[in-house]
């Protein structure tokens, strides 16, 4: 399972299609946070990543790419799915409520109107 830390991390990627970090002497280094992040995600076979050297500058630069794979939108689709499933009943009970205290209701904001004049 992954907390919505990690789910949101995954959008993010899923939305930018390549997530691109540059690792070198000179770079500062990723949080602690993501990082452990980006590492469990890896683990799961949520992301891949590939490495990019740049041997043309002076000081030794890689570019670290991070995409979404098949597995990784699966789990974004399915979790969606599960999000979405508690907003049908939800909805079904407010009408439900809106509708036994129609009279209730009408007659409130006859009042209203009348202090609003």
């Amino acid at each position: 399972m992954i907390d919505p830390k990690q789910v949101k991390l995954l959008k993010k990627i899923k939305r930018l299609k390549k997530f691109k970090v540059v690792v070198g002497r000179n770079s500062t280094p990723l949080p602690k946070e993501l990082s452990e992040n980006l590492t469990h995600l890896i683990e799961k076979k949520y992301l891949s990543y590939r490495e990019q050297h740049d041997k043309e500058t002076e000081s030794y630069t890689s570019i670290i790419v991070y995409e979404i794979t098949a597995l990784g939108r699966a789990v974004l689709s399915e979790r969606r799915r599960e999000n979405r499933h508690w907003f049908i009943p939800t909805t079904i009970s407010i009408f439900a409520a809106i509708s036994a205290y129609r009279e209730e209701i009408f007659l409130l904001i006859q009042a209203i109107m009348k202090l609003l004049k």
